[in-house]
């Protein structure tokens, strides 16, 4: 027999005195191991600057001797990618580490956008369960919840890490109300222990909880069949979705997180409300977060409003904790509202700290443990990694006009958009199909690309191979005909420049798309006289990117 949905078996930490020793250990070890990679940075700095000093001094000596130099960049090297771009040093600014350990902050934010969904997440010695809170798309979600390669950073900036990120989700769909998650069943033999078992569980409940608005129930495949995990002695079929949760305060060596406890007990909002305003001791370290000096005066019912009023001394709080006041604050706005949201009929709440009305609104505003929309901007960094070389390889099949090889760029069913300017206009702009673009050598048929936005009349009237030579490729300005645009900066889903009266609509009228711009700086005479060539990406049902646009942009009035 497998085991219903008594989800009371999560809840259990199972924690031995020689677990506990164990992880104590390895935790001073790694101490340790950090503290002799500081010291060793500081030699490894000197020996660099040393070294780079030599550097600088041999090549002016060169420059010296021979001042007619052959240039540091080839004729084929002349791509740079723009590093002033705030997009483009992402993978930087998250690792960067906040040595300040005296102060914790908690996670969270209000906000309402409809574009936040959780992720299952944990800390580093995998015991609780963290709903993590971020921007992203539902497609963004099913590969950082459960496939995602980034815990190394996670650990570092946060102290957390994905729950599992062993068991890729491969497709899912929702039919009659009901959520179908589809899985190699491999992949889900591979939940086994109290541990991993229960990560998964959380892993793919918590990927399912997104859907709660549409679906009230849930069922995981393993090959096309219903998961029935025999060994373990758990099913994952017609799992209910309205199970109540609980939200506790925990903490690593970064912050200060909510996790997540099911209520199988069903206990009221005043009762849960009072374990969360107690002392939390940590499993691991048996560290502490103190809210005992806050307590549930009462709870007052006001129509479509729930008002909860607390006491407490706010200060005495603050400096049991190390944390900072309006983070305090935060945390307890959060701790109530998430606890209030699992229980309410109705979002409308008002939270009173003594007299202070810490919050009024939407419960359902609340997101808790919202690390900076992170998973979103590491992912667009995994995106940006993958579309930049294909963008590049594409602009070098238009140079060459190797019509099959570009071919195999473009979306095989919305195939590929050309554009002379900035403003995509889908209904009106010219495009072909892959096969035609692939018999672009030999397609000597005329159509008409656009109009010229400043020559009333002006036509863009070519061949297709001709348009892309005389727009794309070269200068279409009287003197500057047959010359060579010298595209040279290279910027990911943004702008090099602004043309000033043409908008750039990409963003609108590709909305789940990114773009790759290649830019060509104006000449010092003629500031005007620059260049942008921006290749529109989309994801397929394949989940490969397929270029959709190519678009132009100059200076405009």
């Amino acid at each position: 027999m497998s085991k219903k949905w008594n989800f009371s078996d999560l809840n259990q930490v199972r924690w031995s005195e020689q677990r506990k020793q164990a992880v104590h250990y390895k935790i001073m070890e790694d101490i340790d191991k950090l503290d002799r990679k500081r010291g060793r940075k500081h030699i490894m700095a000197y020996l660099t600057s040393c070294a780079l000093f030599l550097v600088v001094l041999f090549g002016a000596y060169q420059l010296f001797l021979n001042e007619e130099q052959n240039p540091v960049v080839g004729e084929d090297e002349k791509l740079v990618v723009d590093e002033n771009k705030e997009e483009i040093n992402i993978q930087e600014k998250t690792l960067k580490v906040n040595d300040d350990y005296k102060t914790l902050r908690y996670h969270g934010t209000i906000s309402s956008s409809e574009d936040y969904y959780e992720v299952a997440m944990t800390d580093n010695d995998v015991m609780y369960f963290i709903p993590v809170s971020t921007r992203a798309t539902i497609d963004i979600l099913q590969q950082v919840n459960f496939e995602y390669d980034f815990n190394q950073n996670h650990r570092i900036a946060y102290g957390l890490q994905f729950a599992r990120s062993d068991i890729p989700l491969e497709s899912y769909e929702i039919k009659d109300g009901h959520l179908h998650l589809y899985f190699q069943k491999k992949d889900l033999m591979n939940l086994r222990g109290s541990t991993g078992a229960s990560m998964g569980i959380f892993s793919i409940h918590t990927f399912a909880r997104n859907f709660s608005d549409q679906v009230t129930h849930y069922t995981a495949y393993g090959d096309g069949e219903p998961f029935l995990h025999e060994g373990e002695g758990f099913d994952l079929i017609n799992v209910p979705l309205d199970t109540s949760m609980m939200y506790f305060p925990m903490k690593t060596h970064r912050g200060i997180f909510l996790q997540q406890q099911y209520n199988y007990q069903l206990e009221t909002i005043e009762t849960v409300l009072g374990r969360l305003f107690a002392v939390h001791k940590l499993a691991v370290t048996d560290e502490e977060i103190d809210l005992s000096m806050i307590s549930l005066e009462k709870i007052e019912e006001r129509d479509t409003m729930t008002v909860f009023r607390l006491a407490g001394d706010l200060n005495e709080a603050v400096n049991k904790n190390d944390i900072e006041k309006v983070s305090l604050k935060n945390l307890i706005i959060h701790g109530v509202g998430a606890n209030a949201r699992e229980q309410l009929d109705h979002d409308q709440v008002q939270i009173y700290l003594n007299d202070e009305l810490l919050f009024e609104g939407n419960l359902s505003h609340i997101r808790i443990n919202d690390i900076d929309d992170i998973i979103y901007r590491k992912t667009e960094s995994t995106i940006r990694a993958t579309l930049i070389p294909k963008a590049s390889a594409a602009l070098t099949h238009l140079e060459h006009e190797a019509w099959e090889l570009l071919m195999r760029f473009i979306h095989p069913d919305k195939g590929l958009l050309f554009s002379p300017f900035a403003n995509v206009d889908k209904e009106q702009d010219v495009k072909f199909t892959r096969e035609e673009v692939a018999a672009f050598a030999t397609d000597e048929k005329t159509y008409i690309f656009g109009h010229h936005f400043a020559m009333d009349n002006y036509e863009y009237e070519y061949t297709p191979k001709d348009f892309v030579k005389s727009i794309f490729i070269n200068f279409e300005y009287q003197n500057l005909i047959e010359e060579k645009v010298p595209y040279q900066i290279v910027t990911f889903n943004q702008e090099y420049k602004s043309s000033g009266g043409i908008i750039n609509n990409i963003p609108e009228a590709y909305p789940e798309g990114r773009y790759v711009e290649f830019f060509a700086p104006a000449p010092s005479d003629n500031e005007v006289l620059w260049q942008a060539l921006r290749f529109v990406f989309e994801e397929g049902e394949d989940k490969q990117w397929y270029l959709v646009a190519i678009v132009r942009d100059v200076h405009s009035p």
